[in-house]
């Protein structure tokens, strides 16, 4: 076992630094390539299925949909290639390592579309299929980490759970599927590098293996539990070092939000760099096995690596230069669009109750102003929910009451003034003297401001003095390209079918007070906003099943907090976004865990 690892570092260490380089390129790629697929086609699989959220009560119906089964095939057979051609590089690097010859990363990904194009040409690729099914056994990390951090797919795993009467079975199928996977190790390596035939390549991976095998497959399952521990402790100094710089920025409280947040993240790319580890380290150790039993295979074929490796002529450099350069601005441009919209995208992906600061973040500072926004941001509250109406003269601006005498002292109604003058009132003296010269800000300032930080409820107040607030809202976030992260609620129901038939796509959600009927069959909603004190698992779950979230307001309390998880609520709206995400993240990953967060950001 020792001589393997040395082996296979040796294999890996030869040409390490090309070999990151084009792990880190292909990987951002892939991720780039599947989200964005993901998300369009999960998102038309929604419309079609009559759904505006997937939910654990309907993912079942879901996923039965003609169209959604097409979708999510094709989902999982663009993830099953891009693993296969990425074996198939990883193949003929570490063929090149093993005689001493260095592939630039480029190189590394053209010698693999080149060895692709081989296997077509000699009418071959339907047997290298059956090497993909080691794809199980070396993705591992990647499933697991992945299965409880993405929401269709963890809320998949618990239906399947749930309504399996036998749950053994399971297991045993699970087990099946992993030692298959292990069986088939070797086929990948054989048919790539010398065989020509799958099922030869079965059995001859066997024969030359010989009465080596049973030691082989014990060696790369011990191979995975160190894959395994080191993941592990990678994952666990990136907390570490992640709680130490944010615990240099913030003060305590904000510092444990923020955290919190960053170890969601944590989590989820965890698993992608362990789909990454997992893979190279995998195929690695099993080149590393393969090289020792099958050498004159290697023999054999060294004239084909030299071919791939001599193409070094300008036309070539030229146009590699110019694919690869094409490739970085691509994943640049989508990098940063990804960054820009990682509010949306946590919502989307990942399985999480979420967290709206009420009124924009009225407790750290006067409500609906630029300055509770800016405290929403910074203790990473999801969403903000903000209180909309409409100037004399037509302006949006962010205001709660009828009337602006409480927040402002102005004892006039907000239909009874231009612009101008909220402009110059006072909304910050009346919360604290430090905030005095705060002021009412209009809905575009605050779009423009939250755009790539915050996602926003917009909740429409309906006077009866602005028949055209609808159509004025829509404006303004259409002008401000602003419709995939917010959202317009209201307590009037007409007033979102006004929203619905000027903007179809905008997501909608109902506003009530109390909670009885079969109001979960709006259709002008896509989800319920309830008062908590009326959530309960009977309304939850029929909304669920319709597929609606269920937001619930307004919730401060511990035991509250901790019962609206118990519920499984999409998304709490409070006044303390530092304690809910505190609360939350207790039930999922332990008190203790928690406490000691606190401690490293003290």
């Amino acid at each position: 076992m020792i001589f393997l690892i040395k082996n296979t570092w040796k294999i890996i260490k030869i040409n390490f630094e090309e070999l990151i380089v084009f792990l880190l390129c292909y990987h951002a790629a892939s991720i780039l390539i599947v989200y964005n697929f993901y998300s369009s086609s999960i998102d038309f699989a929604l419309k079609k299925a009559g759904y505006s959220y997937i939910t654990a009560e309907n993912v079942m119906s879901f996923i039965k949909n003609p169209i959604s089964i097409l979708l999510i095939t094709a989902n999982m057979l663009i993830m099953i290639v891009l693993v296969g051609f990425e074996i198939i590089c990883l193949l003929e690097n570490y063929r090149a390592s093993n005689y001493n010859v260095q592939l630039k990363a480029y190189k590394i990904f053209l010698v693999g579309i080149f060895k692709v194009g081989k296997i077509i040409k000699d009418g071959n690729i339907l047997k290298v299929i059956p090497g993909l099914m080691i794809v199980p056994f070396i993705s591992i990390h990647f499933i697991i980490q992945e299965v409880s951090s993405i929401k269709i797919l963890n809320y998949l795993a618990q239906s399947i759970y749930e309504s399996f009467h036998y749950k053994d079975m399971i297991y045993l199928l699970i087990f099946v599927i992993l030692v298959v996977s292990l069986l088939s190790a070797f086929i990948f390596p054989f048919v790539t590098l010398g065989e020509k035939n799958a099922i030869d390549a079965f059995l001859v991976s066997f024969r030359v293996i010989g009465g080596k095998a049973k030691k082989s497959f014990r060696y790369l399952i011990e191979w995975n539990i160190m894959l395994s521990i080191f993941i592990l402790l990678i994952n666990a100094l990136a907390i570490v070092i992640s709680a130490l710089i944010i615990s240099l920025l913030y003060s305590s409280d904000v510092a444990l939000a923020n955290l919190l947040i960053v170890y969601d993240w944590i989590k989820l790319l965890s698993g992608f760099f362990s789909n990454m580890v997992g893979i190279a380290g995998n195929i690695a150790f099993i080149f590393s096995i393969y090289s020792l039993y099958r050498f004159n295979t290697l023999e054999e074929y060294k004239d084909e690596l030299n071919i791939y490796t001599a193409l070094t002529n300008k036309t070539f450099k030229a146009a590699t230069f110019m694919i690869s350069l094409l490739i970085v601005v691509i994943e640049f441009v989508y990098s940063y669009k990804m960054i820009e919209k990682s509010t949306q995208i946590a919502q989307e992906i990942l399985v999480t109750t979420q967290v709206t600061a009420h009124r924009g973040g009225a407790s750290y500072a006067p409500e609906n102003t630029m300055i509770a926004l800016k405290a929403a941001v910074e203790v990473k509250a999801d969403y903000a929910e903000i209180d909309v109406q409409e100037t004399r003269d037509g302006v949006v601006v962010l205001l709660h009451d009828s009337s602006l005498k409480r927040t402002t002292g102005y004892n006039k109604y907000i239909w009874e003034v231009n612009y101008d003058e909220v402009a110059r009132l006072d909304a910050g003296s009346k919360f604290g003297s430090k905030f005095a010269g705060e002021k009412i800000p209009t809905l575009d300032e605050v779009i423009e401001y939250c755009k790539g930080k915050l996602n926003l409820n917009i909740e429409i107040k309906n006077n009866r003095h602005n028949e055209n607030i609808a159509q004025r809202v829509l404006e303004v976030i259409e002008e401000n390209d602003a419709q995939d992260f917010c959202v317009i609620t209201s307590m009037d129901y007409a007033l979102l079918g006004d929203v619905k038939e000027i903007n179809p796509d905008i997501r909608t959600g109902y506003i009530l007070k109390m909670a009885y009927g079969n109001f979960e069959n709006n259709v002008n909603a896509d989800f319920l906003s309830i008062k908590h004190t009326y959530a309960t698992k009977k309304v939850i779950t029929a909304a669920h099943s319709c597929g609606k979230e269920v937001h619930v307001w307004t919730v401060n309390s511990r035991s509250d907090i901790e019962r609206m998880k118990l519920l499984d609520v999409d998304n709490i709206i409070t006044d303390r976004p530092v304690t809910v995400r505190e609360v939350l993240a207790s039930e999922q990953s332990g008190a203790g865990f928690i406490e000691l967060l606190k401690i490293i950001t003290r």
